[in-house]
């Protein structure tokens, strides 16, 4: 029996930093049994089995996902998994020696936990500036404590784990990938190449809450996270926030949550993104008044646009969980041992 299913989706990576990313995972200690599937998600050249075996992990395999995008690289993942608990690991994550181990444990104390993770530690390759810094938990960069937190996974909040490190057990991962494979394009969801949505780690919480799981960041679990230079400049946190405003609509559509106010017509937005900067330079202060000039244009932009087939298919898969009669406490799964 598998007990741990290690996904580690890329496309285009830097050699060397997938090699440390590699061995992170070989080298854990006290580790379940386990599997390695390494993703390659449209990779050019495309990764040949050689990277796995430099790497020294083992069992370890290497699939090709043809459709570009990080929800569809996670569903492949997934549908080569044999695993009691997924745990994604992206190509530029570095796991503790205790990761899986801790993650397991964790999995196995609380039955009622279905999506988690852990305290992310940002590795730069040159010291973000000040206004990079007072949004880096937006690079999957976060250390909330030594306390537990566990909530629900219907709405975001602390509690809700980010993609880094996220460990799913498996029955809620096979559900996502059902309905990223019937979505066609899902919904807008993950990243694709240059461009910087987000908000599948999100379905996934979306999901374990249909299903009557709770979610939660466990702070035994650590990483270090290694962040690029050409990441930290401003162009590429307006591009990021950009994309998570335009995600956190689409997730408000899929879990059929109504725009809570309508967007501005389309010669109003001048005059409301000044009105709203200064507002915000009052309160909370600059660094949000200035990225917030990105959010509202791409929340405003995405509201106008109809919901794609994708978005569509999405919400009425996650509609129909949610009408299922299902126990307060889930019992379809054994606990991890």
């Amino acid at each position: 029996m598998i007990e741990v299913s290690v996904i580690l989706c890329t496309h285009q990576p830097d050699r060397r930093l997938l090699d440390r990313v590699l061995k992170a995972v070989a080298s854990q200690r006290g580790a379940p049994t386990r599997e390695v599937i390494i993703v390659d998600n449209r990779s050019e050249p495309a990764l040949e089995d050689d990277v796995v075996k430099a790497s020294g992990v083992s069992p370890a395999r290497l699939v090709k996902e043809p459709v570009q995008g990080l929800a569809f690289a996670r569903a492949r993942g997934i549908e080569s998994a044999r695993g009691r608990l997924f745990v994604f690991v992206d190509d530029d994550n570095i796991l503790s020696t205790n990761y899986l181990s801790e993650a397991s444990r964790a999995a196995s104390e609380n039955s009622k936990i279905g999506v988690f993770a852990g305290r992310a530690h940002g590795l730069f390759e040159r010291q973000p500036d000040w206004l990079v810094r007072q949004h880096i938990a937006r690079y999957a960069v976060r250390d909330l404590g030594d306390d537990p937190l566990i909530g629900s996974g219907e709405h975001w909040g602390p509690h809700e784990p980010f993609g880094a490190g996220l460990c799913v057990r498996a029955n809620i991962a096979r559900v996502f990938a059902d309905l990223v494979r019937a979505s066609g394009d899902a919904g807008g969801l993950g990243r694709t190449g240059r461009e910087l949505a987000s908000g599948e780690d999100s379905l996934f919480s979306r999901i374990a809450d249909a299903l009557g799981y709770q979610v939660g960041y466990i702070p035994s679990l650590r990483l270090d996270h290694h962040i690029k230079a050409d990441r930290l400049s401003w162009r590429y946190l307006f591009r990021l926030i950009a994309g998570q405003a335009r995600a956190h609509v689409i997730m408000d559509r899929i879990c059929g949550r109504p725009d809570p106010v309508a967007p501005p017509p389309v010669w109003r937005e001048p005059d409301m993104s000044l009105r709203r900067f200064l507002g915000r330079l009052r309160s909370p202060g600059l660094y949000e008044a200035i990225t917030h000039i990105a959010w509202d244009h791409a929340y405003w932009r995405e509201q106008r646009r109809n919901p794609s087939s994708g978005e569509i298919i999405l919400a009425r898969g996650l509609k129909a969980l949610r009408e299922f009669d299902l126990p307060a406490t889930p019992t379809s799964e054994k606990p991890l041992t």
